[in-house]
Parts: structure tokens; C-alpha cells; sequence
């Protein structure tokens, strides 16, 4: 499972997510994005609150093979590099394009 996290929610939000996720899976770990500053900053907050009762690794930083988004817009990004869209429209739809295919 894949969660994401974001600073809109409250720290107690996610420790009552991950705390649900500990009751029906039993055992859970977290992998903690270290690149994102506001997302590892509610991440610490929420795991100093279970107190340890969690495991969790750290990505290492910039390592695009552990994660699958940079390669995704890596690949997007080589795919309309150099092309003249005339508009932003264009634009998000040539990207969406991408996604779909």
C-alpha cells in the first residue's frame, strides 16, 4: 500500500491512519521520502508519537530507481523536451498523453 502524505492533514490524522493500518495488518513499515522536508517533518512527528513501534527506513537522497515518480516524469519530461506547444493547453494535454500511454 502507498500512502502519501501531505501537510494538509494534522500530525494526529496520520498517526491514526498508521495506527489502523497497525491493527489490520499488524506488522508496518514505513518508507520516509527523505527529499521532501514538510513530509519527513509530520512523518517524524507522527513516529516519535507511536514511540518506536513501527519500522521505518530512509530513502536515500536522489536515488531514482527507489522511486518511481522521478523516473515516470523523467521519462515525460525527455518525451516533450524541445517542443514548441504554443500554449499551456497544449502542453498539459501532450503530458497527459504521455500518461495515458
Amino acid at each position: 500500500m502507498y500512502l502519501q502524505c501531505h501537510n494538509c492533514l494534522p500530525v494526529g490524522r496520520y498517526v491514526e491512519i498508521i495506527k489502523h493500518l497497525q491493527r489490520r495488518y499488524k506488522k508496518v513499515g514505513i518508507i520516509i521520502d527523505n527529499a521532501s522536508t514538510i513530509i519527513c517533518i509530520a512523518m517524524r512527528k507522527c513516529l516519535d508519537y507511536l514511540d518506536g513501534d513501527m519500522e521505518t527506513s530512509h530513502l536515500p537522497l536522489h536515488l531514482q530507481q527507489l522511486n518511481p515518480i522521478k523516473t515516470e516524469w523523467g521519462r515525460i519530461k525527455a518525451a516533450i523536451a524541445n517542443t514548441p506547444f504554443g500554449d499551456l493547453d497544449k502542453m498539459q494535454y501532450a503530458i497527459r498523453q504521455m500518461i495515458h500511454n
